[in-house]
């Protein structure tokens, strides 16, 4: 346990004495919070150590003094400062010995390094792969910090307001502090930490479900639900013999495969479990993450005919059941053929599932669906069902934003609604208008006056029903995300499209929704078209009536969308600056580098427009990362260690001359500034594809080169009256060219979307290179003629 504690001790036994110090505070912390069963092995190796902790502390205090003496190490005025130069290397006991240096705030900092602690060792003693605690330093800094009196001042408010008051266990201490995490980092990094360290223990086995058939396990949730099958042939493991670890979909870490074995199924939650022995079977555990990656990489690439989607069949009885009573003798036409039994739904039954199959909407919101006879443009902002005209009209908020769009950004901005209307299959509007009409006249102004449950109920015995009598393998959860699917495989459609046409908050949608904006009479032709495609995949002809909701054309999405006239004035006035600041054979050093920050400023709208540079770093693009052949290049914009999202872009021929022509302008100018005839600070940090600016500084005479960033250029061109995003670029390909039907696979592979399965360079994609190139070429070129780019030579 000694080892466990401190392995990280200094050699030279620095400052021990005060973390030995803070330990003793810290043990009757741990063994209130440890009261657990699962805490045992804690608890049990700390009473082992406390009489160690006693003796070292009071009779070998002196012994530890020499030694200290003798390190030439001194103690600080403060505390806290006494370990400096130690926390690099030892991380933890540095933050064990830290004091608050504010007195009110002493307990909650000793419980905070108690937690911390506990949640260390748990760490340590399982031993899970090392890529998924990356965030344990930021746990241990955010103590330092908070123990620190002006660092914690700068929060604002006391800890008391962030951290319990009790002695909680570390289940209630982190579910505490989630309501604190968007207050404060240092927060959210220590609820990260001592949650996935408490996620690793062993759980108590859920209470058993009774089961009526093997489908009546599947169910709905209010919100939404991910997944909804449970492999009900595998015998039922001994949770409490089990640790627990779940896979994230979005699979960032080391073990991402491809489209993986389609012969092995991951129970729900894709939870990996493995035994809790002392010595460590890493074969297994990496074996099960491998078989848990492999099934998220297989349910994102949302194939047409996955388990959790219904198939032909299941549609047929599905749509049968629902269908008018008017149509008895195609039903018995039906019935023949496909040997289908007959399951008489009441009225409500059938609004309800119709509600459910051609909204996609979670029976919360279900619940909410208001009725009214008024123009869509008049109503509050709320889902209505119009009964005049059959139209249901959604709610599409588009991406949650972090901060309010800047009123001139929205200005230079496609306007966008939150809602959009589309009008249901001529089927479901009969079969809701009927139900309609057996409702009393002083009914609910709800389309459906029940509560969620009560409308879970009605279609969990409606599905039930038609099971019993019908070999399929309708389930509520299928029903609700069935023409979500269709419309992400459709032409022109994807994730995102499908999320902002039903106003239906989609995992995988998530990131693509900040830069995807529709026009809404596309969104409606994609849903009408969906509904076609799927009454025709069952022998049924329900052709939609096109609408016009709106007055005027209106998009719906991000607000971020940009206009093209914004864009194309600033190249103008760039362009045309630059001609006007061009130096003469004899002109002044000040002139020759105004007319480079220019330059150097179109350069870098030239390139972001070029590739989609994402606005965090430098834009420039190294000439070594690009292929003159194939005109392919390399970008890492927002990359990690692994190379996990290393973009392969093309490169247009307008701006691999643009790249040629500041190279030959930046060598000639170097060569100058190095024969000393123009004032110039050196700088060994720059690289050869570095964009920079010429900087004169107030105190000196000479200039100094500045690598420009994303900030420096945002400050440049509001000057030019461009108040856009610098990822407007994002945006722009994302929803446009979209629009103009680019395939998405060469579109997402571009933008650098991608999660597990859906990498467009793995041996399992089918995207080939050169037809991305050829994909994407025609439209990068078209598109910087549009905003009227062109190469400009260079001052020299």
């Amino acid at each position: 346990m000694l080892k466990l504690l401190f392995h990280e001790k200094p050699k030279s036994l620095d400052c021990i004495l005060l973390t030995l110090d803070n330990l003793v505070l810290l043990k009757p912390i741990i063994d209130t919070i440890c009261k657990e069963d699962k805490y045992k092995r804690i608890t049990n190796r700390f009473d082992f150590i406390t009489p160690l902790l006693t003796e070292w502390t009071q009779t070998k205090r002196n012994e530890l003094k020499k030694h200290l003496y003798w390190s030439g190490k001194k103690f600080g005025k403060n505390t806290n400062a006494s370990f400096r130069g130690l926390t690099a290397d030892q991380p933890r006991f540095v933050t064990l010995g830290h004091r608050s240096e504010i007195a009110g705030n002493n307990e909650f900092i000793l419980q905070l390094q108690a937690q911390i602690l506990v949640a260390d060792i748990i760490i340590r003693i399982i031993k899970p792969p090392k890529g998924y605690i990356s965030f344990r330093p930021s746990a241990l800094c955010a103590i330092r910090v908070l123990a620190t009196k002006k660092k914690c001042l700068r929060l604002g408010k006391p800890l008391s307001h962030f951290l319990p008051n009790d002695r909680l266990c570390p289940s209630e201490y982190h579910a505490y502090l989630y309501a604190s995490i968007n207050q404060s980092e240092h927060i959210d990094s220590c609820y990260r930490f001592i949650s996935y360290a408490d996620n690793l223990l062993p759980k108590k086995a859920p209470p058993k479900k009774r089961k009526i058939n093997n489908w009546d396990e599947d169910y709905i949730d209010e919100d939404y639900i991910d997944e909804d099958y449970i492999d009900e042939e595998k015998p039922t493991e001994d949770i409490n013999k089990k640790l627990f670890y779940h896979i994230e979909g979005s699979n960032s870490g080391p073990y991402r495969s491809g489209s993986g074995n389609p012969g092995k199924e991951i129970p729900k939650g894709y939870q990996i479990v493995f035994p809790t022995g002392e010595e460590d079977d890493e074969d297994r555990l990496f074996d099960e993450i491998n078989d848990a990656t492999d099934y998220v990489s297989r349910d994102n690439q949302n194939f047409e005919f996955m388990w959790h989607q219904l198939n032909q069949h299941d549609m047929c009885i599905l749509l049968w059941s629902l269908h008018p009573s008017e149509s008895e003798t195609a039903i018995t036409q039906f019935q023949y053929e496909h040997r289908y039994k007959t399951v008489k739904l009441s009225d409500l039954e059938k609004a309800a599932l119709c509600i459910l199959l051609w909204t996609g909407m979670s029976f919360s919101r279900m619940s909410k669906v208001l009725l009214a006879k008024n123009s869509p443009l008049s109503l509050p902002d709320t889902d209505y069902y119009i009964n005049d005209s059959g139209t249901i009209r959604l709610i599409s908020h588009g991406p949650q934003l972090r901060t309010k769009p800047d009123p001139k950004l929205l200005k230079q901005s496609i306007e966008t609604s939150n809602h959009i209307c589309h009008r249901l299959p001529k089927v479901a509007t009969q079969v809701i208008n009927t139900y309609l009409l057996s409702l009393p006249p002083s009914s609910s102004p709800s389309l459906f006056a029940k509560t969620p449950q009560e409308l879970r109920g009605v279609c969990q015995t409606a599905i039930s029903r038609i099971r019993r009598k019908n070999l399929c393998r309708l389930t509520l959860t299928r029903i609700s995300r069935q023409l979500e699917s269709h419309l992400s495989r459709m032409k022109g459609s994807d994730v995102s499209a499908a999320s902002i046409t039903l106003g239906k908050e989609i995992w995988l949608a998530r990131t693509k929704m900040h830069y995807a904006a529709f026009d809404s009479s596309d969104l409606q032709f994609l849903y009408q078209k969906a509904c076609d495609e799927i009454f025709c995949d069952v022998g049924l002809n329900d052709q939609t009536t096109e609408i016009d909701p709106f007055a005027k054309s209106l998009h719906l999405g991000t607000p971020y969308r940009p206009r093209l006239e914004p864009i194309q004035n600033l190249v103008a006035k760039l362009k045309a600056q630059i001609k006007k600041s061009k130096p003469g054979a004899r002109t002044s050093v000040a002139k020759i580098m105004t007319f480079h920050n220019l330059y150097t400023e179109y350069t870098a709208l030239m390139i972001s427009f070029s590739s989609a540079y994402r606005a965090v770093r430098n834009p420039g693009i190294s000439l070594s990362a690009h292929d003159e052949k194939t005109s392919l290049t390399i970008i890492r914009d927002k990359d990690t260690s692994d190379f996990y999202h290393t973009r392969l872009i093309c490169l247009p021929e307008k701006c691999t001359q643009q790249l040629l022509n500041y190279k030959r302008h930046q060598d000639k100018l170097n060569e100058l500034i190095s024969g000393g005839k123009f004032p110039v600070l050196p700088n060994k940090k720059l690289q050869p594809s570095d964009l920079y600016y010429y900087v004169k500084p107030k105190s000196r005479k000479n200039y100094k080169p500045k690598i420009i960033r994303p900030k420096d250029l945002k400050t440049s061109f509001e000057f030019n009256k461009y108040f856009l995003r610098l990822n407007a670029c994002r945006q722009l390909y994302k929803s446009e060219t979209q629009e103009n039907l680019l395939p998405v696979d060469s579109l997402e592979a571009f933008l650098g979307h991608w999660f597990a399965g859906e990498e467009p360079w793995t041996r399992f994609s089918a995207l080939h290179p050169y037809d991305y190139k050829e994909v994407l070429l025609t439209d990068l070129t078209r598109r910087l003629d549009q905003l009227g780019f062109e190469p400009l030579e260079g001052c020299i």
